[in-house]
């Protein structure tokens, strides 16, 4: 080192760290770091007195720890040293109520840095969202909504705006509803259980409004119903004008 730098640990004394995705540091920085929790003390790149920190750490990773400490890429002891408070966060697929919440942050976020007048998302497009597995989680939201913000020429977004591998994507097993329907009739053919039946008739038709993008013509067509019938549906169940 040619001249004096200030490290992260440095830096925070006193106060929190952040390490992300720590299943991934090598081994010989996995050392170092042991010693600094332990101790609380390290050396700057080419300097030889010790300092001394107070760090509380917060440590993120994608992967088991566990099984990377069985397998013999991660060190066991570092491992208990850090495991103190463990908090899980499932996947997002598994909490879809944070998913509009998060698209809407987003969206006010990048309108606003890319100087977009943008209000917020119409009920497809959210709906869309929701019905996506995001494999990539958080950050592949983020990145998505980034792209329909950037990409956006009107004030709401809407299924257009969303990239089409998504909305592929998201309306796979396009018939997973309609045989939901048939099965539910023929158990209950007198109308019986009525109220469930109606539950998955209001599915289908929102999805078939979606996969036609508001197209009520093409809607009404695919559903073998008239488009004076699907109106009445809409009003019935009082599905938003898409």
């Amino acid at each position: 080192a040619a001249e004096r730098k200030i490290g992260r640990f440095e830096k925070a004394h006193g106060g929190t760290l952040f390490l992300d995705e720590i299943s991934e540091i090598k081994e010989e920085i996995q050392v170092k770091l042991l010693r600094v929790l332990q101790n609380g003390e390290f050396e700057r790149v080419g300097g030889t007195k010790t300092i001394r920190v107070d760090v509380r750490l917060i440590c993120a990773t994608n992967r088991n720890l566990s099984d990377e400490v069985k397998k013999g890429r991660f060190r066991e002891d570092l491992f208990y040293r850090i495991n103190v408070i463990c908090l899980e966060v499932p996947p997002l697929r598994d909490r879809k109520e944070d998913i509009l919440p998060l698209a809407k942050f987003f969206i006010n976020y990048y309108a606003k840095i890319n100087n977009k007048h943008i209000s917020g998302i119409d009920n497809q497009a959210a709906s869309l969202l929701e019905k996506y597995h995001w494999p990539g989680n958080v950050r592949e939201l983020r990145n998505i909504i980034e792209r329909m913000v950037v990409l956006a020429s009107e004030r709401t977004l809407s299924v257009s705006s969303i990239p089409l591998d998504i909305r592929n994507e998201a309306l796979k097993d396009p018939g997973k509803t309609d045989a939901m329907l048939l099965s539910l009739k023929q158990q209950f053919p007198n109308g019986k259980n009525s109220l469930q039946i109606k539950d998955v008739e209001k599915e289908l038709i929102h999805r078939k409004l979606l996969e036609t993008s508001g197209n009520k013509s093409r809607t009404a067509k695919e559903l073998g119903i008239s488009r004076r019938t699907l109106y009445r549906k809409l009003d019935e169940y009082e599905i938003a004008d898409q």
